[in-house]
């Protein structure tokens, strides 16, 4: 547990590190790319359903997730992944001014980063 006040900090790279370990599960690998998910009611629970709210799943031709996040302190952030042919890129994405400029951005870098690895 944390003291109070104390304040901790993640890089682009440590959160890359650790969804490019997390994709390695394929149950995580599965979550992540879902655009929806329902469970419908039982006599255990009602029914439930989820939404991701990264529109990189919907929007980007390949993207297989991750984890979209905002904070007054951290801003808009985005850990994203994407598969083009044999290609498979993981980034991240921190302090975007909004939502719609981090998922820019990251469409952005993935299509620099697919062009660079296709380049004989």
């Amino acid at each position: 547990m944390s003291a109070a006040g104390e304040q901790h900090y993640s890089t682009a790279e440590d959160l890359v590190r650790l969804a490019r370990h997390a994709q390695t599960n394929p149950l995580f690998a599965q979550i992540v790319q879902l655009q929806r998910y329902q469970i419908h009611e039982t006599a255990l629970h009602q029914a439930y359903t989820w939404e991701t709210t990264n529109s990189l799943l919907s929007s980007y031709p390949g993207a297989t997730g991750i984890k979209t996040g905002h904070s007054t302190d951290a801003g808009y952030c985005l850990v994203f992944s994407a598969t083009s042919g044999k290609h498979h890129l993981i980034g991240a994405i921190l302090q975007a001014s909004a939502g719609e400029r981090r998922d820019q951005d990251a469409r952005r870098l993935l299509d620099w980063g697919f062009h660079v690895l296709t380049q004989p």
